[in-house]
Parts: structure tokens; C-alpha cells; sequence
């Protein structure tokens, strides 16, 4: 339906929100930090985009994607190699 959706690691990332904290993607340090991936579910638990990470790429970590058609939520998850998989917010996706 030509609709996308963008998928920010870190609250700081977000317009307006200046003090939150910002996922590092690191992979100078001795033992990188970074997301090595992004994915969406919908409302099925179908994972519906999908983009890996590569471990020099700028903070914070985005991914943007097509929204499928029949789409009526989405579920944002990142995974970290150090920390482990995070799980944002459900968003409802409204018919354009």
C-alpha cells in the first residue's frame, strides 16, 4: 500500500527526545557492541522485514521497510550480541 515503517535502536533516536539513550553499534573495541539485527512481527507473530547489521555501521541502528498489505500491527525487536534480544512497543497500523 506504499506505507513504510522505521525501526530506531534507542529512545534518543526518537524526535524529541534528546536525553534518551542511543544504542551503540561499536566495532572498534576489543569485544565489538552492536545490533546485529532488526526484525518487525505483525499481528500473527510473522516476521515480516528483516535487515542484519554490520558491526561498522553508525549509530543509532534503523531499519525502514515496506508495510505489507493486511498489515493491522507491527513488533519491533532488535538483537544485541552482548545483551540479548529487545522487544519495543506494538504499533497498530491504520488502513491509508
Amino acid at each position: 500500500n506504499g506505507t513504510t515503517a522505521t525501526v530506531v535502536v534507542g529512545q534518543g533516536a526518537l524526535p524529541g527526545v534528546s536525553d534518551g539513550l542511543i544504542h551503540p553499534m561499536d566495532g572498534e573495541k576489543e569485544i565489538p557492541h552492536y545490533i546485529e539485527a532488526i526484525y518487525a512481527e505483525n499481528q500473527d507473530g510473522e516476521v515480516v522485514a528483516l535487515r542484519e547489521l554490520s558491526l561498522l555501521e553508525e549509530s543509532p541502528a534503523r531499519f525502514v521497510f515496506a508495510i505489507p498489505e493486511g498489515t493491522t500491527s507491527l513488533t519491533p525487536y532488535g538483537f544485541c550480541n552482548q545483551h540479548g534480544l529487545y522487544r519495543g512497543a506494538s504499533v497498530a497500523i491504520e488502513d491509508s
